[in-house]
This record gives structure tokens, sequence and C-alpha cells, in this order.
């Protein structure tokens, strides 16, 4: 899920995951008359990992960078991630 202070939310799929950067396609993006988010836009990505055995929800602050065809590249704020998230998204990505 992609949630951006400018209003928009849509359903995504992440493509990409770095420790500073992700890619993520929306089909609700490529709908005519849809708003798209717009370079600068701050938000929360949201989605679900499995961890130790249970599935647990990251909540990681992001802001975009472009928007093409769908997908939305996005910056993570890194200096706004708990230490927990920064472990967390470190084992994700296998940093």
């Amino acid at each position: 899920m992609l949630e951006l202070s400018s209003g928009i939310s849509c359903a995504a799929r992440i493509v990409n995951l770095t420790l500073d950067a992700a890619m993520v396609s929306s089909n609700m993006l490529m709908m005519p008359g849809a708003r798209l988010p717009k370079p600068g836009d701050t938000g929360i990505m949201t989605f679900s990992v499995p961890l130790g055995g249970k599935r647990e929800t990251l909540k990681i602050p992001c802001r975009v960078a472009y928007v093409n065809s769908g997908q939305v590249g996005l910056n993570i704020m890194s200096p706004m991630l708990t230490s927990q998230q920064q472990a967390h998204l470190q084992n994700l990505v296998g940093g």
C-alpha cells in the first residue's frame, strides 16, 4: 500500500527494494483520469513481510522521486526509520 500526503492512496506491488529506494507498481495509477503522485510527495509505503515465523507489517516513510507508466520510484527516508525498521529492512534486502 502506498499512502501519500497529497491524498493519493493505492495498492502497490514492490518491484525493487534497496536500503534507500524502492520501485512500486500499481494498475490503479494507469487508469484513465487517475491522480498521479508528483516528485517530492511524501508518504508511507506499507507492506507485510515474514519475520521470525510470523508476518510483520512495515511502514516505511518515503518520498516520490519519479512516476513513469504506472510505476513510482521512491526514496526511503532513512533518517526517519526506527532502529527496528532499519534492521527489518536490512534483513529483507539482504544487507
